[in-house]
């Protein structure tokens, strides 16, 4: 169960990340990458403390 959130948290991660690079291909206005770059970053740190999380109490999260 662990493994398969985790693997669905970074594919989003990632797909939100490619979208990124686009909108700065893109010319997007700054605010908005600037926004866009906080909520990676966000997305990012979640999946870590996730995973680090798991690490820690491996039985609690593949019960979950």
């Amino acid at each position: 169960m662990y493994t398969d959130e985790f693997n669905s948290m970074r594919t989003e991660l990632e797909k939100k990340g490619t979208e990124f690079e686009k909108m700065q291909q893109d010319s997007v206005p700054e605010n908005i990458l600037k926004r866009r770059h906080e909520e990676l970053m966000q997305m990012q740190q979640r999946l870590q403390e996730y995973a680090q999380e798991s690490q820690m109490n491996p039985q609690t999260a593949e019960q979950q």
